[in-house]
């Protein structure tokens, strides 16, 4: 491959495609970028499709999964001409290789003409000349971004989450307390100090130097999400950074100190925390009828993810199985990553469907949570029977702390049948028709245009 880059050097955005070299029927498209290659993987399924790592789209031919690929990064990436990779390549050693590349390449580029499916318009009369930067064209919306992200190798860092996440140096940061660790990695508290000398409290999430490439890939993701996302009641990221100190990468988040609203809920349990109930519950949705908007899931909705700023002010965190939808889509979930049943919609639970409704059943439960000072949903019942009771019309108490107009929008939050919820643009129209909300609504406007 290092002959290809020497002939090419700063055509950054020039791709090719390849066979796998390692599993048959295979492929991968190469990209150029800054002197190296980044590679993306293209699977084949059952001899008739085609489908990128996210497997959000499955494709009819080779022929379409690149111009999807081409239309995904929006006139960044360029073909190489058949003639250029032959050129690249002539000085190449292994002419195994290089039979491969091209052969694989002069398809893409030149559709078989006995497809069925009209041929995609992909440049066939590609030029050696200077790319546009990735930092310089750039994906048109939001989820076509995520998709993009989803798709780069594991073992290779993603130059376009780089240009879109600040990338913040070692020297910015200062380091303090410890203040929680888990599987991931550790929090540590610290300082940054932006390029304009202002400093910010900090919470730094360090990933394990031991973890696997996975959860390196769901930290990306994390920081790609947060990335997009700018609202008084979701956490703020202010980049990423490498240190050198804890051999770990960081991502740089806003400090919310107090700790998460479960925590506090089951602390301060014995309190009398009912007028705060409405406010947090008013923020929450705020900040998902937000994240509605702009077509992303959170998936792991839950007191545990919320964090305090003060008694008064909240802010959703956790952005780790996030991901990004298209308007009126959904997302299935392929891995085996753990998962929250009791806080799951019966959809996610039986088809591992998530779509914003899905997050909705999850926000009826996390109120729960809030109205119960902390309990468990569905106490001690067994996972396995948490669906089959969901689907005998089974749902959570009422909390004593809960009036019966309250519990009314939780029961309309777990209805079984997605397409019966409220969206959360409809709940913000429904606690404001509730007087008891009426004051947590007059807080989050005024404290919103700070």
């Amino acid at each position: 491959m290092r002959a290809i880059l020497n002939y090419f050097k700063k055509n950054d955005g020039y791709f090719f495609v390849r066979q796998s070299s390692s599993v048959q029927d295979d492929y991968a498209i190469s990209i150029i970028w800054q002197n190296n290659l980044v590679h993306v993987k293209l699977h084949k399924k059952n001899f008739s499709s085609y489908y990128f790592e996210d497997r959000l789209h499955y494709h009819e031919s080779l022929e379409h999964a690149i111009d999807y690929f081409v239309k995904l990064y929006n006139n960044v990436v360029k073909p190489l001409s058949p003639d250029a990779a032959k050129s690249a390549y002539a000085s190449e050693t292994s002419s195994s290789t290089s039979q491969r590349l091209l052969a694989s390449t002069s398809k893409i580029l030149k559709p078989s003409n006995q497809s069925s499916h009209e041929s995609p318009n992909i440049d066939t009369s590609a030029t050696i000349a200077e790319a546009h930067p990735f930092s310089k064209s750039r994906p048109q919306n939001v989820h076509n971004k995520q998709k993009m992200a989803l798709t780069i190798e594991k073992r290779l860092v993603n130059p376009l989450v780089n240009k879109k996440v600040v990338i913040i140096r070692e020297e910015q940061l200062t380091i303090g307390r410890l203040l929680g660790e888990g599987n991931f990695g550790k929090v540590y508290a610290g300082e940054y100090q932006d390029e304009h000398g202002s400093v910010y409290p900090v919470a730094l999430k360090a990933l394990k130097a031991t973890m696997d490439s996975r959860s390196k890939e769901e930290m990306k993701k994390e920081a790609f999400v947060m990335k997009e996302l700018t609202h008084p009641c979701i956490v703020r990221l202010y980049g990423v950074s490498q240190s050198r100190k804890l051999n770990s990468t960081l991502m740089v988040q806003e400090l919310l100190s107090m700790g998460s609203l479960l925590d506090y809920l089951k602390i301060h349990a014995k309190n009398q925390m009912r007028p705060l109930f409405s406010l947090w519950v008013t923020q929450i949705v705020h900040g998902m009828a937000y994240m509605e908007k702009k077509h992303f899931i959170h998936r792991d909705l839950a007191a545990r993810n919320i964090l305090m700023q003060s008694n008064s002010r909240i802010k959703i965190s956790d952005f780790g199985l996030s991901r990004s939808i298209e308007s009126n889509d959904y997302y299935v979930q392929h891995s085996d990553t753990p998962i929250p049943i009791a806080w799951y919609a019966p959809e996610s639970l039986l088809h591992a469907k998530f779509t914003s409704k899905s997050d909705v059943w999850s926000f009826g439960v996390t109120m729960w949570e809030i109205y119960t000072c902390g309990k468990f949903p569905y106490g001690s019942m067994p996972n396995e029977e948490i669906c089959q009771y969901l689907s005998c019309n089974g749902r959570l108490h009422r909390p004593g702390s809960c009036s019966s107009s309250v519990y009314e929008i939780m029961l309309r939050c777990w209805a079984f049948n997605a397409h019966d919820r409220p969206s959360f643009g409809d709940l913000l129209k429904v606690l404001a028709n509730r007087s008891e909300f009426a004051a947590a609504i007059q807080h989050f406007q005024n404290y919103s245009k700070d």
